[in-house]
């Protein structure tokens, strides 16, 4: 099933992180992992957090009705921010996570935003390396973040278009 996911039977929508129960599941396997690769005091958000946030939106890529992939957005007044970008193991490889960065990025537009930004762990070298592939620069740190030598800071100028 999965070999024959392309990127146009992948559809990006807005995702009810309360009331399902997939979206929950995969809240809790980011959370998992990042409590395995990271002290707690290094981990910004939690599922928690997500649930309560009025200026968050969570993005999930499905194919039918199975759930491969979540991203929220973040809106602060001067930029939007990227958080909770996750793939489910059986997509990797496969495009969603791209897929998942290029529709949060014209949502983002769409709203008038000029910039967007993450946060991310040094960790996470695949997930560098796709931000740095669709024009995200790492930049100090922003926003309410502390300084942590675990987090690796980015931004991208929305006006700016990567395929």
């Amino acid at each position: 099933m999965m070999a024959a996911m392309a990127e146009n039977s992948i559809e990006i929508k807005a995702v009810d992180c309360i009331r399902d129960e997939r979206v929950r599941s995969i809240l809790q396997k980011i959370d998992a992992y990042q409590r395995e690769v990271y002290p707690d005091d290094s981990n910004g958000i939690s599922s928690d957090d997500v649930l309560t946030l009025d200026n968050l939106t969570l993005y999930g890529a499905f194919e039918g009705d199975h759930l491969y992939g979540l991203g929220a957005i973040i809106y602060h007044q001067d930029y939007g921010e990227m958080k909770r970008l996750y793939v489910d193991k059986r997509a990797r490889g496969k495009g969603v996570a791209n897929l998942l960065l290029k529709k949060r990025e014209e949502i983002m537009r769409q709203h008038g935003y000029k910039i967007a930004r993450l946060e991310t762990g040094i960790h996470q070298a695949a997930a560098i390396k796709l931000f740095k592939k669709r024009g995200f620069i790492e930049v100090k740190r922003f926003g309410s973040y502390n300084d942590d030598p675990l987090s690796v800071f980015m931004e991208k100028d929305l006006t700016q278009t990567i395929h």
